[in-house]
């Protein structure tokens, strides 16, 4: 199960912005979005290990995390950093690998498919985030009428509202 939150002010005392919580049948992971990295706790809280660029993350600034499994996104302003194995290292995918710009603002993933949200449209992959297309004005839709059928677009909005 997992669940989706917006701000984590009680476990730390002050604003941190996005985060995550994924509960299996034995623990709690809390996924926290900082502008010092992503945070990671395995013990319900009690005491988290911070993921930065060392461990493959585009940026510190991370803007939003989606959690799948033991796939980890994280939206940065270097690009959007994928793990595969709970957070302990990331792949960062940029506009060298089709993204429509590296700061990426929010970020939701399906099975394989993945939607990033960024200034100037929305970046969809079909396997897994390795490569990118994008949606923009420039395809005629608009980047508000793309973005807004797009489960990332709805959950980003949802998110901004309760900010």
């Amino acid at each position: 199960m997992t669940h989706k939150i917006r701000f984590l002010t009680i476990l730390l005392g002050f604003f941190i912005g996005t985060g995550m919580v994924t509960e299996t049948q034995a623990q709690i992971t809390v996924y926290t979005a900082t502008d010092g990295g992503l945070s990671i706790s395995s013990d319900d809280g009690a005491s988290f290990v911070n993921r930065t660029t060392t461990d493959g993350l585009g940026n510190n600034a991370i803007k939003d995390v989606f959690v799948s499994g033991s796939t980890v996104y994280a939206a940065t302003d270097g690009g959007l950093s994928i793990s595969t194995d709970g957070g302990a290292t990331f792949v960062n995918r940029t506009t060298t690998d089709g993204s429509g710009n590296n700061a990426i603002n929010c970020v939701f993933a399906s099975g394989s498919t993945v939607y990033a949200t960024m200034n100037g449209g929305l970046s969809i992959s079909t396997d897994g985030g390795a490569t990118f297309v994008n949606r923009t004005t420039t395809d005629g839709s608009g980047v508000s009428m793309s973005m807004a059928s797009s489960p990332v677009a709805a959950r980003c909005m949802r998110q901004q509202m309760t900010a």
